[in-house]
């Protein structure tokens, strides 16, 4: 974490024990899994002076207060979420430590989540309260997906990622094959008869009948289990559709051998 982000949350911190002397600001999310954009926000009231903006979401399912950190004008501003962890169906301490664990043993799971979220950040389909993805959500796809194809995965070199399964070696493969198989996975999936789960080694499940999308509907919010509280989605993609034409357009412009870098016109280098 930059020290400005760090310098954010002290000052939060300093907040809410000023009037709460038990409460802890406790963070989640990608920007403690390491799974973060340099214009991440962070997920972890009275004005103060470096408050900038605030916005609350009362209608979210998980009610959010979205602030801006300014304080010293020459570092970036700092986007913060506040939301309550008892607040009814949270479960962002739990994910957290779920994802970060599984990073030891997916090490491609960082790289391929970083170059689909800033993909996802430049098309403005990123934001789940607006219809996109939320990165949650988008974790857990990539997480559903190296479950199909890796068991124990080491990295040798840096840039080739092997994958084996039952103690043999499986095949070997870049992060580039990774994004274009992805692609392919999710780019072509039936959202309207079949749910996605982390559970039992990755599941791809025939949903109940009272859950199938109908034809004729239009639009169709993809049901990915919650891997905390079985039972429930956490995606509210309603904008889903636009999320693959944006996949569709990358791997066309991937195969076509455009750089990674040109395709998702942003940065990966947290």
């Amino acid at each position: 974490m930059e020290s400005h982000q760090q310098q954010a949350i002290d000052s939060l911190q300093e907040l809410v024990r000023s009037l709460w002397p038990d409460a802890l600001i406790d963070i989640y999310g990608s920007s403690y899994t390491r799974l973060a954009l340099p214009v991440s926000d962070i997920d972890c009231v009275e004005r103060q002076p470096w408050t900038k903006e605030l916005e609350l979401l009362g209608s979210a399912k998980i009610p959010v207060l979205k602030m801006t950190y300014s304080l010293d004008p020459t570092e970036p501003d700092v986007l913060l979420d506040l939301t309550c962890g008892h607040s009814v169906g949270h479960t962002g301490l739990g994910a957290r430590d779920l994802i970060y664990s599984l990073q030891t043993e997916m090490p491609a799971l960082r790289p391929l989540v970083l170059i689909l979220k800033s993909h996802l950040v430049n098309k403005n389909l990123n934001c789940a309260f607006t219809g996109g993805i939320s990165s949650y959500v988008l974790v857990i796809l990539v997480i559903r997906f190296l479950q199909v194809t890796c068991g124990d995965a080491v990295v040798q070199p840096k840039w080739c990622y092997t994958f084996s399964r039952g103690g043999r070696v499986t095949w070997y493969t870049g992060i580039g094959s990774l994004v274009m198989l992805f692609l392919e996975t999710y780019i072509t999936f039936d959202y309207r008869r079949f749910g996605i789960s982390i559970e039992n080694e990755g599941d791809f499940f025939l949903l109940p009948p009272d859950k199938i999308v109908p034809m004729q509907c239009s639009v169709v919010i993809p049901y990915v289990a919650d891997p905390i509280k079985p039972g429930r989605s956490i995606c509210n993609c309603f904008r889903m559709h636009e999320v693959i034409q944006s996949w569709l357009a990358l791997y066309q412009n991937l195969a076509a051998g455009v750089p990674v870098v040109t395709c998702i016109g942003g940065s990966v280098s947290r």
